[in-house]
C-alpha cells in the first residue's frame, strides 16, 4: 500500500473506486466479511481537513453506506471537526451536519454518527496532541464490547472508555446530550474519574420522531449478525431435495443457534419460546418457490434495548423519604 504525502491529492472518485477493477471502497469486496466500515480524512493534517460533509464527498458518505447495506455491516459516520469551531455554535453545526448526511430512513439503519472529535497523543509528530475524528476510537470500542459481552450489548456507558483519549475537542455537557439524542446523535462525555466515554447508543434512523425498529446500534448490529450467520450456516442445504425433511433440518440447525444466543442473553425474555422463533414449512413458501429451488426461512426474536435513561419518582411521607 502506497502512503500519500499530505500534498498529494486523493479525489472523491479516487475513494469510491471502481467495481469492475475494485478500486476505492470496492476493494472490500475481496474480503470474505467485514461489519464495521470507517472512512479517514483524505487528508492527516487537521490544519487542512476538508470536511467530510461538503456537497463534494457527500457522495463518498453514501457510496460507504450502500455498501454497509450489502454487506450487512455498520458505517461509522466521522464528525467533521469544523464543527466545533466556534464552541457557541457547535450544537447548530453538528444537527445541521446531521441534517445534510442526507441518508435515506432505511439506509441509516446501518449508520452511526459519533461527536465530538477526540485529542490525544500522536506519536508521529513527537508526541504532541492532535485532533482525531474518533471513527478508529469508536469501532476500538465496539469491538471490545463484541469480546466481552457480545453484539447485542450497546457500545456505551461508563464502561465503553476511550482509551488513549487526552481530551475531546469539545465537552458536551447533559442539557447539551439531551438535544443531540434525539436527532440520532451519539455523544462523546467526560465523565470525571470514568474518562472519557461513549454516551450514545443510536443508529441515524434512531430519531425519536422515526420510531424505527432498528433505533439502536446494537438491535440492529444483532439482526445483521443473526442474518449472516443463518446465510451461512445454510449454505450446506442449496442442492438438496426441497421437501419436509430438510426444512425440519433448517428449522432445526437455526433454531439451535438461535438457542444458544439465548442461553448466552441476546434476547429479552425468560424462556426461549418467548424469546424467538422460527418458520420454514408450507407457510412461508409458495408453491412458485419450491417449484423456483427458493427456502424462505422467516425469524424472529426480541432484542434487548439498551436504558437510555432512569427516571427517579421521590415522595416523601411521616419524614422518610421514599423512592
Amino acid at each position: 500500500m502506497a502512503l500519500l504525502a499530505p500534498s498529494d491529492s486523493i479525489k472523491r472518485d479516487d475513494v469510491i473506486g471502481n467495481p469492475q477493477q475494485r478500486t476505492g471502497l470496492h476493494a472490500l469486496n475481496r474480503a470474505d466479511l467485514f461489519n464495521l466500515l470507517c472512512i479517514p480524512p483524505r487528508i492527516r493534517d487537521t490544519d487542512t481537513l476538508p470536511s467530510t460533509y461538503t456537497p463534494t464527498s457527500a457522495s463518498v458518505n453514501q457510496a460507504a453506506l450502500e455498501m454497509c447495506v450489502r454487506q450487512r455491516a455498520m458505517l461509522i459516520v466521522a464528525p467533521d471537526p469544523d464543527w466545533a469551531s466556534p464552541p457557541a455554535r457547535a450544537l447548530t453545526h453538528v444537527i445541521d451536519g446531521r441534517q445534510a448526511l442526507g441518508f435515506s430512513t432505511q439506509a441509516a439503519q446501518n449508520a452511526a454518527l459519533y461527536f465530538p472529535c477526540v485529542r490525544q497523543v500522536d506519536p508521529l509528530r513527537e508526541s504532541q496532541v492532535d485532533t482525531f475524528v474518533p471513527s478508529g476510537a469508536i469501532a476500538g470500542v465496539i469491538a471490545r464490547s463484541d469480546v466481552q459481552r457480545g453484539v447485542w450489548k450497546a457500545p456505551a456507558g461508563l464502561a465503553a472508555t476511550l482509551n488513549g483519549v487526552q481530551e475531546l475537542q469539545v465537552n458536551v455537557n447533559d442539557a447539551q446530550n439531551g438535544l443531540l439524542n434525539p436527532p440520532g446523535i451519539n455523544c462523546l462525555r467526560s465523565m470525571g474519574a470514568n474518562g472519557h466515554v461513549v454516551r450514545g447508543a443510536r443508529t441515524l434512523a434512531g430519531a425519536d420522531g422515526s420510531d424505527d425498529e432498528y433505533k439502536f446500534f446494537s438491535v440492529r448490529r444483532l439482526a445483521l449478525f443473526i442474518e449472516e450467520c443463518i446465510d451461512r450456516g445454510t449454505q450446506r442445504v442449496v442442492f438438496e431435495p426441497n421437501d419436509g425433511p430438510l426444512r425440519a433440518q433448517v428449522r432445526l440447525t437455526v433454531g439451535a443457534f438461535m438457542d444458544s444466543l439465548f442461553r448466552q442473553g441476546a434476547f429479552q425474555s425468560t424462556t426461549p419460546r418467548e424469546a424467538c422463533f422460527v418458520k420454514c414449512d408450507r407457510s412461508t413458501m409458495t408453491e412458485h418457490d419450491t417449484t423456483h429451488g427458493i427456502v424462505n426461512i422467516v425469524v424472529g426474536f426480541a432484542p434487548l434495548k439498551p436504558a437510555e435513561c432512569v427516571l427517579l419518582t421521590i415522595r416523601q411521607s411521616a419524614g422518610q423519604p421514599k423512592l
